[in-house]
């Protein structure tokens, strides 16, 4: 897919990443909560899976925490990754002049859930 001037794509993928990583702790959240509720895990993935709650990482949220749990050094990469896409992203509507607390929240959070502290 063309999307335009040279830069665009990588625009694009900032965009992707926020996506991503929003969804990524609304996830967790619901899970935590499913969790000690005692919901039945599978059986809740399969309703999300058909209502207004579906996504990409929804449908595959079991099978991304199994694959990192497997290597902590997975997940910390990953995370580390994700932090720097989101500062690019921070930075990005600094410059457009947009605000975007959402993403903020998320980058501050996220880097709770993982204990991960940005090397200077």
């Amino acid at each position: 897919m063309h999307l335009g001037d040279v830069g665009t794509g990588t625009v694009a993928k900032i965009i992707n990443q926020i996506l991503v990583c929003i969804n990524m702790l609304a996830m967790f959240e619901g899970i935590s909560i499913a969790e000690k509720a005692g919901l039945d895990l599978p059986l809740l993935q399969q309703v999300i899976h058909h209502s207004a709650g579906q996504s990409y990482m929804a449908d595959h949220w079991f099978e991304r925490i199994e694959r990192v749990a497997q290597s902590p050094q997975a997940l910390r990469h990953q995370w580390q990754g994700l932090y720097k896409t989101l500062s690019v992203a921070l930075e990005s509507a600094n410059d457009l002049s947009i605000s975007l607390p959402g993403t903020a929240l998320t980058q501050q959070l996220l880097a709770k859930i993982v204990g991960y502290k940005e090397v200077q």
